[in-house]
């Protein structure tokens, strides 16, 4: 069983990689979204790009069930979206437009989680864009995305093979 947190980054990145309603990308990077923290791209064929990776997570105490008992627990953690482009005139533009483009893919999105309680995702930070390391020369802007889930805790698997 993979843990929840493995889950929501790979639906984020599904998601991110994905298209609209009407068959355009939700970004410029198309289907170049990554699920690691560093990209050292060898050229501008694989720019831009998104990187999608965990940045903690806090799980409340008082959401515990009392001993011996089933129930959920609320985990709320950070995703965090690195958009990569090449460092140019355009840079802080194209990486404002795939910012743009995460939110949008991110705001009515729901993740799969907790069966019971929709998993929520929300933007809580845009960091200035800073110079990347590598071999060409990458501006990066971040983006913190908050999700909060409920997952069940002491609660028996069910029967059946794995989804």
């Amino acid at each position: 069983m993979l843990h929840s947190r493995t889950v929501l980054r790979h639906a984020v990145a599904a998601r991110l990689a994905g298209r609209r309603d009407d068959g355009t990308p939700w970004t410029t990077a198309g289907a170049r979204v990554l699920l690691k923290r560093h990209h050292d791209p060898s050229g501008g064929e694989e720019l831009p790009a998104l990187l999608v990776h965990g940045g903690g997570e806090d799980i409340a105490e008082a959401s515990y069930p009392l001993a011996g008992e089933a129930g959920l627990i609320r985990r709320t953690g950070l995703l965090i979206v690195d958009c990569i482009t090449a460092a140019d005139d355009g840079a802080e533009d194209r990486l404002d437009a795939m910012a743009a483009g995460v939110e949008a893919a991110l705001e009515w999105f729901e993740p799969p989680g907790s069966t019971t309680v929709p998993t929520t995702l929300r933007l809580l930070r845009c960091d200035p864009p800073k110079a990347g390391s590598g071999s060409v020369s990458t501006l990066i802007g971040r983006l913190w995305v908050q999700s909060r889930l409920y997952q069940s805790y002491r609660v028996p698997p069910l029967e059946g093979p794995a989804p």
